[in-house]
């Protein structure tokens, strides 16, 4: 019986050989320029990824380390221009690897960069570096397929209150300007181990999303340092706008995960209009109706400033969420030097998950006519006991807190139990030290059941197990805990032409021997599919490592909540049930392979399939990672 139903497995998961192409860019490079080798490489970012729009089967790029520019006339409308799917541009290579595992983007750094005029002024520097949008003449959707990974996107300067061609706005998206071009169609590219730093912008967004994201596709920005960047009214390191909440007649939502992101040092005001509403969210600024997930990400010393003589609200140096939107900050760390108010809440939803905000001088969250704010198993903190921790600047709203340690003073109404107002006994807070001292009111004291490891993952903001002791810790850190033996990066899984994709990194990785892919009809029962042996010398590693499984699935996703599900039951149920069982699985399975390749798979919205990546050490000891819905596209 176990051989049939492996047998069963193999024929419906048949996986098979793919076609693919990868070409080459080095400024350096001396060969012939057809990009067939690094030898042979292209010289020019551009050129290659105008060779990749005409011809689809190229699938991956490959940038050697240098600097590279969007003009090579000077030219400030000119920009990397992406439009396709199934596309990852990879840089950090020194330019002799063959395999992905080899390159090192910290030790061979791939720049791309707007300083396109005179070096000594930034004032003739490109509006965007980057830009990725829908074909305005043919728009397809993208999604994760589309990756960007390893570069630094530095000195562009958005600097205008014009638009060109009807657009691209050239006061926003420095670096890179995502944009459904007015179409209510998915866009929702990977941003993955990239560094902005130094890009300018006279209203938003060293990174701007103009998109829609549909189903459960979000953006995902993945590893991304984001420093020093400015915009002169929101969201200096990143904007994100509902373009129907903006009035532009758009239909459709924004959703963004930003993971394991550090944000430093980034700077809003409200230069560019002067109203009322300007000088929010020097981090990360969302307008209108959509989902941001923050996760495991830092925010530190981001300011308002340097100019505040105009009027401004000048407030959310870290995050702030406006009109609409719901915004969840999970393991997550907030703090600065200065007294300006961390998080802003304006007729939004904004919820803390194990995170901790620290402000020396003054409030950690404001509210504005909130729609809802909760805040569980978190650290609201200042040390200016005069100051309300959450202060409200308009409106009457309700706070739901659970299992955490705020100051007492505070404003607005209080709901929920296990308020903690004692010191959280950081350990050094000066030093950005925010870990808890032995004794801390904040260890053992959270709740599990609001922490949930199959969305959040298991780690804490160290990379340390989530649960250390008897119960959840409050706050970003786990006291007294041990480091998980991998850390996993980005995980994203769709079904695409036919073939389940599942692409997934790990930031490090100890004693690891191999993945099972595991799926669910149900998101509660999981079976493995494969086995992905470790990339890793010895199953051991502490650099980025990327993992990409492509397996066909014709026909079986027609049948996914169907004869899929007769599977797992038939591999759970008892003895004699499972013959019967088994017996229509055969016929669903013949029903499979008797279709031709050229049958249109079923596409059914409302049915959902889930999957999750099992790590196993060489000892047998097993960790999962989160669990995500598998994109039909």
């Amino acid at each position: 019986m176990k051989k049939l139903l492996f047998f069963l497995l193999v024929l419906t998961f048949y996986t098979p050989l793919l076609f693919s192409q990868t070409i080459y860019v080095n400024h350096a490079a001396t060969g012939s320029n057809d990009g067939s080798s690094w030898q042979n490489a292209y010289q020019n970012l551009t050129t290659a990824l105008t060779a990749a729009h005409a011809n689809t089967a190229i699938s991956q790029i490959w940038v050697a380390k240098g600097t590279y520019y969007p003009s090579t006339t000077n030219n400030r409308d000119h920009f990397f221009n992406i439009r396709r799917n199934n596309l990852q541009v990879y840089g950090g290579f020194a330019g002799t690897e063959t395999d992905l595992t080899q390159r090192n983007a910290v030790v061979h750094p791939t720049i791309l960069s707007g300083n396109i005029g005179s070096t000594a002024s930034n004032s003739d520097n490109s509006y965007h570096i980057m830009v990725i949008e829908l074909n305005p003449s043919n728009p397809q959707s993208i999604d994760n397929s589309l990756v960007i990974d390893g570069f630094t996107f530095s000195e562009g300067n958005a600097n205008a209150g014009s638009v060109f061609n009807s657009l691209y706005p050239r006061y926003t998206g420095s670096s890179i300007f995502i944009s459904c071009n007015f179409n209510s169609i998915n866009i929702t590219p990977l941003i993955r181990n990239c560094i902005f730093a130094d890009n300018r912008a006279f209203s938003s967004g060293a990174l701007t999303y103009y998109g829609i994201s549909a189903g459960s596709n979000a953006l995902s920005i993945e590893q991304c340092t984001f420093q020093n960047n400015y915009a002169g009214y929101s969201g200096a390191a990143i904007d994100i706008m509902q373009l129907d909440a903006a009035g532009y007649g758009v239909p459709g939502v924004f959703s963004v995960a930003v993971e394991k992101c550090s944000f430093l040092g980034n700077a809003v005001d409200n230069y560019s209009q002067g109203g009322a509403n300007g000088g929010v969210g020097a981090g990360i600024n969302t307008f209108g109706q959509g989902t941001l997930r923050v996760n495991n990400t830092t925010f530190i010393n981001n300011t308002i400033g340097p100019s505040t003589s105009f009027a401004g609200t000048y407030k959310g140096t870290a995050v702030s969420v406006r009109n609409g939107g719901n915004t969840t900050i999970v393991n997550s760390l907030a703090y600065a030097n200065n007294n300006y108010i961390p998080f802003y809440n304006i007729q939004s939803t904004l919820t803390f998950v194990n995170t901790s905000v620290y402000n020396p001088g003054s409030s950690a969250l404001d509210l504005n006519n909130p729609v809802a704010n909760n805040i569980y198993n978190s650290i609201l903190w200042t040390d200016n006991s005069t100051a309300n921790i959450i202060a409200v600047s308009n409106g009457s709203p309700t706070i739901n807190i659970e299992n955490s340690i705020l100051n007492a003073t505070r404003q607005g109404s209080i709901t929920g139990s296990n308020i903690i107002t004692t010191n959280p006994a950081f350990t050094n807070p000066a030093s950005g030290d925010f870990s808890l001292q032995p004794g801390s009111p904040a260890i053992n004291s959270g709740n599990g059941t609001l922490y949930n490891n199959s969305i959040y993952g298991n780690g804490d903001l160290e990379g340390n197990h989530r649960i250390a002791q008897t119960s959840i810790d409050i706050g970003a850190y786990e006291s007294n805990s041990t480091a998980l033996p991998v850390m996993f990066g980005v995980l994203s899984a769709a079904i695409r032409n036919a073939q389940l994709l599942v692409n997934w990194s790990t930031e490090s990785e100890v004693n690891n021997d191999h993945f099972d892919i595991e799926i669910s009809a149900d998101g509660k029962q999981f079976k493995t599919i494969t086995t992905v042996k470790s990339k890793a010398l010895n199953g051991n590693s502490v650099t980025s490592i990327n993992y990409i499984f492509n397996s066909s699935i014709s026909g079986w996703y027609v049948l996914q909540m169907g004869t899929l599900s007769l599977l797992l039951l038939a591999l759970t149920a008892p003895l004699r049930r499972k013959k019967v069982i088994v017996l229509l699985f055969i016929i669903g399975a013949a029903s499979i392979l008797s279709c031709s390749k050229g049958d249109t798979p079923a596409t059914d919205k409302q049915s959902r399939l889930y999957l999750r990546i099992a790590q196993i050490d060489k000892d047998g000891k097993k960790e999962y990672s989160k669990t995500v819905t598998v994109v039909n596209q």
